[in-house]
């Protein structure tokens, strides 16, 4: 009787063991089913095929020139990177490199304007919701010091909402600490890319008054971020900021600048910026030239160094399949007949690998100087297309720049003695190439120029000079670095 007690319990206890084992099995199948239906965002591969390396062309406005002349020369320069296609995926609006993005955000006293900060926000927010789980964003504010609102994270629908949380809380008050800003930006960023392009976005309505204030102590943090291949952009807010400021933050981080009074179209300009990021092919590129001689006086208004016989300038970050065009302003001695070699010109580009040389344009071995009785040899040298864009375009873009600083300054008859400057410069030296330039494009822009002069110091209704030469100064510079590097202008 026993026995059989105990061959029961021991049938009882592995029929329990079966179903505990067969329940266990269940779930798991069930946990591993659900799984299936509803799987975690994961990371969106990207694997780019290049289609070759840049394409390069340089071609020169002339070759030759008169002993005691106009010693101008003009190098046009044309960068064409290569597309980048994703094999077997769909054109999608998120399609693209994976792009760490970190925004920095103004939030000083002067956003308080009503036409400020709440755009700012739902730009920002528009902008968040164009990113995907395969993209990293933070957000750095700043007033008397900086803060980390959001640290470089995963943008995840739960990100999103958080972030949503976070934007709203935000509120005006105190200076304007922008070094500090800068820089917190920059400490999030890992040292290496990791396979994403690294962004920062500076959004921003006033001027340094809190920390590092000099300019070139900022611009000094612009080199840092480029040299760490970050390319750092900056869009100017209403009409409190120094637009020269952030154009050479723009230029020295290799990113873009735009200025906007009203910020309808904040959203849009941050929109392209993205857009321009994912499609990113180098986040910096140079312009290398032997200096051996010849002189840059301008590259397109671009920042340059000189040194070691060598010209450097730095041409910004490249876009897939988007050229890049801007003129070289050279100045040679024409005191005397001599020879100047030019020799090639060189693109080098940050790629996550350091620097290196993608393409080579040979430029024709030398510029002579000839005697005047050579004249008509020289003539023959000139290529009438790249002078017409030098003098028409560049030039003219130059002196724009040159005007609206003049108008920043107060300085009316100043001003207006620069655009005569300019027209009597670009007469002779047409005169000198024997070169006709368009007089009806011409005489347009010398007008349109003394009117926006006259409007800026003659005001408005209800509206302070002062105020009407901010206005004015800070649109002619967007315009004339449009029109000097054949971008698209981005003041509405």
């Amino acid at each position: 009787m026993i026995d059989l007690i105990h061959r029961l319990g021991r049938a009882l206890a592995g029929r329990r063991a079966a179903l505990v084992l067969f329940l266990s099995l269940v779930g798991l199948t069930a946990g591993a089913m659900a799984h299936r239906v509803a799987p975690t965002p994961q990371p969106i591969s990207y694997n780019p095929v290049l289609g070759g390396n840049p394409a390069l062309t340089a071609r020169l406005s002339q070759t030759k020139l008169v002993q005691g002349g106009p010693g101008t020369v003009y190098l046009d320069l044309r960068i064409d990177p290569p597309a980048i296609n994703t094999p077997g995926a769909a054109p999608s609006a998120t399609m693209g490199r994976p792009t760490d993005l970190v925004v920095i955000l103004d939030r000083s006293g002067s956003m308080s304007d009503p036409r400020k900060l709440p755009f700012a926000k739902a730009a920002l927010l528009e902008v968040l919701n164009r990113l995907s789980p395969a993209d990293r964003f933070a957000l750095v504010s700043f007033s008397d010091g900086a803060r980390v609102d959001a640290p470089l994270t995963p943008v995840s629908p739960a990100f999103k909402e958080r972030l949503r949380e976070v934007v709203g809380g935000l509120w005006p008050a105190g200076g304007t600490n922008l070094g500090e800003g800068m820089m917190s930006a920059l400490q999030l960023l890992p040292p290496v890319a990791e396979g994403h392009v690294r962004k920062i976005l500076l959004l921003t309505d006033g001027q340094a008054n809190v920390g590092i204030a000099d300019p070139e102590g900022l611009v000094a943090i612009a080199r840092q971020a480029a040299q760490r291949e970050v390319i750092l952009s900056a869009i100017g807010m209403g009409l409190g900021f120094n637009e020269s400021l952030l154009a050479q933050l723009a230029d020295h981080g290799q990113g873009t600048y735009a200025y906007l009074e009203n910020l309808e179209k904040l959203a849009e300009v941050l929109g392209r910026d993205v857009a321009e990021a994912r499609s990113s092919y180098a986040s910096g590129s140079t312009i290398e030239l032997s200096g051996s001689g010849i002189g840059l006086v301008d590259a397109g208004g671009y920042p340059f160094t000189t040194g070691d016989g060598r010209i450097r300038i730095a041409t910004g970050a490249l876009v897939q399949g988007q050229p890049k065009h801007l003129v070289l302003t050279l100045s040679v001695p024409t005191q005397n007949t001599a020879s100047f070699p030019v020799g090639a010109v060189r693109l080098l580009v940050q790629r996550g690998l350091g620097e290196e040389q993608v393409a080579v344009a040979e430029v024709p071995g030398e510029i002579a100087v000839l005697a005047a009785e050579r004249r008509p040899e020289a003539l023959g040298s000139v290529d009438k297309d790249v002078f017409t864009r030098g003098v028409v375009q560049n030039d003219l873009g130059r002196a724009k720049m040159k005007v609206s600083e003049l108008i920043r300054d107060g300085k009316k008859e100043e001003a207006k003695q620069a655009i005569v400057t300019y027209r009597k410069t670009a007469e002779l030296a047409a005169g000198a190439a024997s070169v006709a330039l368009p007089a009806a494009p011409m005489q347009q822009a010398m007008q349109s120029l003394d009117r926006e002069v006259d409007a800026a110091f003659a005001g408005g209704p209800g509206q302070a000079p002062a105020e009407a030469q901010n206005r004015v100064a800070k649109k002619m510079r967007s315009e004339a670095r449009a029109d000097q590097r054949s971008i698209e202008k981005t003041t509405p």
